[in-house]
């Protein structure tokens, strides 16, 4: 709902997200930060993060946006940039700032990021429109979030198969950091 980012309602609601379960999942996030959790926000989680870091979103893109890009049940192109780009989605991955790969990726959302929250780094971006389509906190272990679905992705696609294996590799990371005696 727009007014945890502080703005009108610009959209008539088909379904907003309950606000009961917004605000359990700050909470969730909140927790996380403080332990150090990886965190992979996806879609709805994507924009959830976005928002509990200050940012904003767009509130209907087919109503409030003149992009061509359609971002509701499609599939279209995203360019993986910085970090992402050269190889797997490592939270501290490093790479050429021009660096650039093109892929494709499913799409079902309405809403879109407006406003960047505090801390997140840019990691792909809608070529067609330039919607902010994936971003992580390169402070962080891992809190990284996509647009997309990569669970609903192909088992094959290099981006989607980068993020699973990340994901996995910081949560066992943040284990062993947590409970060192646990890898015995």
């Amino acid at each position: 709902p727009p007014h945890f980012y502080g703005e009108p309602l610009k959209f008539l609601p088909g379904n907003w997200m309950h606000e009961d379960r917004v605000r359990f999942e700050f909470s969730l996030l909140e927790l996380g930060e403080a332990r150090e959790l990886p965190v992979l926000g996806i879609c709805g989680g994507f924009q959830t993060m976005n928002v509990y870091r200050g940012g904003s979103l767009i509130q209907d893109l087919p109503t409030q946006s003149d992009s061509l890009v359609r971002h509701q049940e499609s599939e279209h192109e995203v360019e993986i940039q910085g970090p992402w780009a050269s190889g797997p989605a490592t939270p501290s991955g490093e790479s050429s700032p021009a660096a650039v790969r093109t892929l494709k990726v499913n799409s079902f959302h309405h809403q879109g990021v407006e406003r960047l929250g505090r801390g997140l780094e840019v990691v792909a971006v809608s070529p067609g429109d330039r919607l902010i389509e994936g971003f992580r906190d390169p402070d962080r272990l891992f809190f990284a979030g996509v647009q997309w679905h990569p669970e609903r992705m192909p088992s094959e696609d290099p981006l989607s198969r980068d993020l699973r294996t990340a994901f996995l590799d910081s949560c066992r990371k943040s284990r062993e950091l947590r409970n060192p005696r646990s890898n015995r």
